[in-house]
């Protein structure tokens, strides 16, 4: 049985609040949010739509309340925290699946996520309850939630047995400390990514000990399946084990059920052979400019369209639609879900460092990954359970400019844009993908 709260948030009180935190810290952020904290109370109470959703069950019939209750009183109760980006959250999914074949039924398994995941949440059907809690604003920014938010929350939540925040870059230590647990679980900002980054790199090739150099890149295959989804299951193993639930799953098996497990959701629908371009990202730095989309877009539908089905998704709508040619753009108007099916079932995925590409991965679409040298394959490669996933990706910089970027978070590394659409064809032709 699945059920969702929704604890909306006032995104634009939260920008202030958190640019406020990042510039002065806690004490002039104290003496800031009193007396808005007061003003959006007001205002949050009168406005009806903003207090907790009505709960729901996935089929959309009415949830009884008094069965939901007894069940929470007779069970202990996990809340898992990953309230961020689509492509995280898949990040996480072999680390949930093992959580939930693991667990014993003495436990209910709940998790709060971020409004862009509760259509995959629910679709998984993996939890028992979803709570949505907003930390971003409409451009992906983050923002700092009011004490009336994070109030809230406690209260919706209640007690929970065993906390665990799944997101390793540490920034939901207010969140967490908001909620009451027994146990909480959570990884050390960036010590254990480091250690991890450094181990792999002794015993492999893939960091070049060269500069990065323009116009330099290096082809890529399944080595550089990311290292911060395995930092993830390492962490939820090392929670089992702490928990005397130790199994022998390994990362490869954990990918395998997550494969297996969307492919049940998913199934592959055979029609006609397709080319699905997502031509964006969330992040502006990890697309490309103008011209080399449209550069790639125009050699699909000029040289490709008479063998394969060209499709282009996203969310936002195409300004310049009428310039293609036997092209299906559905930029803009598909959901998520939608365009999950829609992946699975195509015969080559192209995109950028996006939660899409994430998926096109883990479900086994063939795949190009394209990164631009902005964010590193080798911390945020692509999941994949065989070879199927094809990363072209710059020249590595030296490991330690990374682990330095890492651990200080300085924008030290200049980038340029060198992945050409030129690359991604001869990438095609020369894998036969097409």
């Amino acid at each position: 049985m699945t059920n969702f709260h929704h604890i909306k948030t006032n995104l634009v009180a939260n920008r202030i609040r958190y640019l406020a935190y990042k510039a002065f810290k806690l004490k002039l952020l104290s003496a800031l949010t009193f007396p808005l904290n007061n003003l959006f109370n007001f205002l949050v109470n009168k406005n009806e739509f903003a207090k907790v959703l009505v709960e729901k069950i996935v089929s959309g019939s009415p949830s009884n309340k008094d069965e939901i209750t007894a069940c929470v009183k007779s069970k202990k109760i996990i809340l898992i925290i990953r309230p961020d980006h689509i492509g995280d959250f898949l990040y996480s999914l072999p680390s949930f699946i093992t959580l939930k074949h693991t667990f014993s039924s003495d436990y209910l398994i709940n998790v709060l996520v971020d409004p862009c995941s509760l259509e995959i949440s629910r679709k998984f059907g993996l939890f028992n309850f979803i709570y949505v809690f907003s930390i971003f604003n409409k451009s992906g920014k983050r923002t700092l939630p009011s004490q009336y938010d994070y109030r809230k929350l406690s209260d919706e939540i209640g007690e929970v047995s065993i906390l665990i925040d799944a997101r390793p870059d540490g920034d939901n230590f207010f969140l967490t400390s908001w909620i009451k647990a027994e146990k909480v679980y959570r990884i050390e900002k960036d010590r254990a990514l480091i250690e991890l980054l450094t181990n792999a790199c002794q015993r492999s090739h893939l960091i070049k000990e060269e500069p990065y150099k323009p116009n330099q890149f290096k082809f890529y295959t399944q080595e550089l399946d990311g290292y911060r989804p395995k930092l993830i299951f390492t962490f939820f193993s090392e929670i089992l084990t702490n928990e005397n639930l130790s199994t022998l799953i390994t990362f490869e098996d954990a990918k395998k059920k997550s494969h297996d497990f969307l492919r049940d959701i998913y199934p592959q629908i055979i029609q006609a052979k397709s080319i699905v371009f997502c031509p964006e990202a969330r992040s502006s730095k990890k697309m490309w400019a103008n011209c080399q989309t449209r550069a790639l877009i125009n050699y699909l539908t000029e040289e490709l369209s008479d063998k394969f089905k060209i499709v282009l998704l996203g969310k936002v709508a195409s300004n310049d639609k009428a310039i293609f040619k036997n092209v299906t753009d559905l930029r803009g108007q598909t959901n998520i879900d939608e365009a999950f099916t829609i992946i699975g079932s195509a015969s080559v995925f192209i995109g950028f460092d996006s939660g899409l590409s994430h998926f096109a991965g883990l479900i086994g679409t063939s795949t190009v990954s394209i990164f631009t040298a902005k964010t590193q394959p080798l911390v945020w490669g692509a999941l994949s359970t065989k070879e199927n996933v094809k990363i072209l990706s710059p020249l590595q910089p030296r490991l330690k400019t990374i682990l330095e970027k890492i651990a200080t978070s300085k924008k030290s590394i200049k980038y340029v844009d060198c992945i050409e659409a030129e690359d991604v064809i001869s990438l095609l032709k020369n894998s036969h993908l097409v």
